[in-house]
């Protein structure tokens, strides 16, 4: 069976749809041949990425002729993405289509469920009907124009949505946010990589809580990071204020804001005020080994996401690798870490730091967490399972 994967979001543009995306495409090239033939068919510009290491091949930016030539060859053709043009392409055509929602874009102008004007939680406006709110919201993030077009645009692509095979949801929220027909919920699938810094047995991790570094007071703090986009919907003046309430109960840690993103200015200047730079380290994007480096003496993740996280592909990678995870208790985050992790709600920095608190002074219940999250993260998120979930997915879509 020919399969067309489309995506917006493709190397070498990096995050966290970008690595599921391509993490799902070499694992159909390279452990679900010879049943499913592949090509990947991206929107983003390839740059100078080597795109002949990759195990499949890649159409960059295709013109609308060539998109409609290559769905016409297709057998199944799977959307990362509600994107409307491949969308209706491939109806027209009747092809066997599978939609994996990554986000909200289905039910929500803007495709995050966040009401920009106050940056908070969006309760559902467009699926209430209230559009007026949904303008408003999309004005708060472009003109009139603009916010017109987006909201249009939401009625035809959620109607394309009802009509394909299968809607693929990465958590059980997103679809209940969705509320689509013929949907199914397949997780993120997690690489294991094991490189420096990531693999450590379970009674590494627990001497690590449990005994601090000889090398004086300022080494021995309990380190915490985040791991991500440095945005408004992340939460991270959220984590600046909880560290900020730490210090002035005398309790002295180190965080580290691994990332860059439009927000570090800002982030940098409430760091100032709150007079934690000998507190916070703004290490910016890594990668790699030096990516790996960074978390070797991290205690704990901290997601302090504000808005409804659809899955956690990064809480996971932490998981997986034996750390304590703390996240809001909202969207997907909070379902895909469960019972193995420390949770407070949206927007409350005294329960967040009241979870790094315990971080720092219960290390018995952090080496019990960190044990169940590793247990957890290789039950629901190993390679093999999301695998064999998504070509269940495919195999009905195709033969059903």
């Amino acid at each position: 069976m020919k399969v067309l994967m489309y995506t917006v979001a493709f190397a070498p543009k990096v995050g966290g749809v970008e690595t599921a995306v391509r993490f799902l495409a070499e694992q159909l090239a390279t452990k679900a041949t010879p049943e499913w033939d592949l090509v990947v068919v991206a929107r983003t510009p390839g740059g100078e990425f080597p795109d002949h290491t990759l195990p499949f091949p890649v159409v960059r930016t295709p013109s609308m002729r060539r998109l409609w030539q290559l769905i016409g060859q297709a057998d199944l053709i799977h959307l990362d993405g509600p994107t409307l043009l491949p969308l209706i392409m491939a109806l027209v055509q009747r092809k066997r289509v599978v939609v994996r929602h990554h986000g909200y874009q289905a039910a929500c102008p803007t495709g995050l469920l966040l009401y920009e004007p106050t940056k908070t939680p969006c309760p559902g406006h467009f699926m209430a009907r209230r559009y007026h709110r949904c303008l408003a919201c999309n004005l708060a993030v472009g003109g009139p124009v603009a916010s017109v077009r987006s909201l249009l645009l939401t009625f035809p692509r959620r109607l394309a949505c009802k009509l394909v095979r299968t809607n693929i949801h990465n958590s059980n929220y997103v679809r209940r946010m969705l509320q689509l027909p013929r949907s199914r919920v397949v997780y993120y699938g997690v690489r294991w990589s094991g490189g420096e810094g990531m693999e450590r047995p379970r009674s590494a991790v627990a001497a690590n809580v449990q005994t601090p570094p000889p090398d004086g007071a300022e080494n021995a703090r309990p380190t915490f990071a985040y791991v991500g986009r440095l945005v408004s919907e992340k939460g991270l003046a959220i984590l600046l204020e909880a560290t900020h309430k730490l210090k002035a109960r005398g309790i002295k840690c180190q965080v580290k804001l691994i990332g860059d993103g439009p927000e570090r200015e800002r982030l940098e200047q409430l760091t100032a005020a709150y007079g934690l730079d000998d507190h916070v380290t703004f290490v910016g994007f890594k990668t790699g080994d030096d990516f790996a480096r960074e978390l070797r003496d991290v205690q704990a993740v901290i997601m302090p996401s504000v808005w409804p996280e659809t899955g956690g592909l990064a809480a996971v990678e932490q998981m997986m690798a034996g750390r304590l995870v703390i996240v809001s208790d909202t969207g997907g985050m909070s379902e895909y870490v469960g019972p193995a992790g420390l949770k407070c709600p949206a927007f409350d920095a005294e329960a967040l730091a009241r979870c790094m608190q315990l971080a720092v002074e219960d290390p018995a219940l952090v080496a019990r967490l960190v044990a169940e999250a590793r247990e957890r993260a290789m039950t629901h998120f190993a390679p093999d399972v999301t695998l064999r979930d998504n070509l269940d997915v495919f195999r009905h879509a195709v033969y059903s």
